[in-house]
């Protein structure tokens, strides 16, 4: 079988396998635990995968809106954690549980928002942006913001959590956009077959291990675990919320609005994930997994749902 069509056959079966991934790391729980060590590796597969459709003129794009980008930081990554920060302390008693929620709310912008920004016509070259940047920045962001949120609660590493992150992300990325720099494109004509199927076989890799970790607390489930994936619900659908009214004050274009939008609501959880794993308790990483659950179909219904509010324009057209 070629890899085209293995790879095919894996992104029309993610629907169910990646459900069915999680349920058998649940269901194996310790022998699956002690994998943990392999994902940093898994993830820095996926993410360089990922990058070999970036170029250097992609990275120039990121001064190209600095109003947009700014925005994008302030909103991302001060605003909305603060909130959940604020509100977790409140509901919640156990520190465990609260790190878990700021660090989902902390994640940097999923690469398949380009993929929901395009078919809702949105503006594309400025979500490349918002993601681009976030890869290169968010390594330095999310630890020290975890820090000063959640720091003294959570025990946490600075130092080797902005490692694991560079790790995983900035440096597969800027490799891969050298690889293809050097390569004048070759490199990802040639390597993304490969390469998208040994993601996706990375995704339910990681959530097996995902799922074996969180094992212990899904053997007797309470109130506490349903009000968390409730908090977490709400949690996810408040960013695409905030970035929805924030985008109709900051732009006319519906392509702006829908790129700031759904750059900003669907998130990299599985980073997130990844970052609790490695340095956080079972509890911790239970919390973030749980926010795997929403991204994309809350990402397809936001869509969907301003798609519909915004009113049509021939500019966006441009955009899609």
């Amino acid at each position: 079988m070629s890899p085209a069509i293995a790879n095919t056959f894996l992104q029309k079966a993610m629907p169910w396998l990646a459900p069915c991934s999680l349920v058998c790391g649940l269901i194996f729980g310790a022998g699956l635990a002690s994998w943990t060590w392999a994902v940093p590796w898994l993830f820095a597969v996926m993410t360089f995968s990922a990058g070999l459709s970036l170029r250097l003129h992609d990275l120039r794009r990121i001064m190209a809106q600095p109003g947009f980008l700014f925005l994008h930081l302030i909103i991302l990554y001060v605003a909305l954690p603060l909130c959940t920060r604020l509100i977790a302390g409140l509901i919640f008693d156990d520190p465990q549980v609260v790190t878990g929620l700021v660090i989902i709310s902390l994640v940097p912008a999923g690469s398949t928002s380009l993929i929901w920004v395009g078919i809702y016509r949105g503006n594309v070259a400025l979500a490349l942006a918002v993601i681009v940047m976030d890869t290169l920045f968010v390594p330095f962001f999310m630890p020290f913001i975890l820090n000063m949120l959640a720091g003294a609660q959570a025990g946490m590493n600075h130092t080797e959590i902005m490692i694991s992150l560079a790790v995983m992300i900035l440096l597969p990325t800027l490799w891969a956009v050298a690889v293809n720099h050097v390569s004048r494109g070759a490199a990802e004509k040639t390597l993304s077959p490969w390469l998208s199927f040994l993601s996706r076989l990375g995704i339910v890799c990681l959530l097996l291990i995902n799922g074996g970790v969180a094992a212990p607390y899904f053997q007797s489930p309470n109130r506490q675990f349903l009000i968390i994936v409730f908090f977490i619900f709400c949690l996810c659908c408040s960013g695409y919320a905030v970035t929805f009214f924030t985008g109709k004050l900051l732009f006319r274009k519906k392509g702006d609005i829908m790129a700031f939008m759904l750059s900003g609501g669907i998130r990299n959880v599985g980073a997130g994930a990844a970052v609790a794993m490695l340095h956080f308790s079972p509890l911790t990483c239970l919390t973030v997994v749980i926010g795997m659950m929403f991204q994309q179909i809350l990402g397809y219904n936001a869509g969907l749902l301003a798609d519909r509010i915004l009113p049509d324009e021939p500019q966006s057209a441009e955009h899609g």
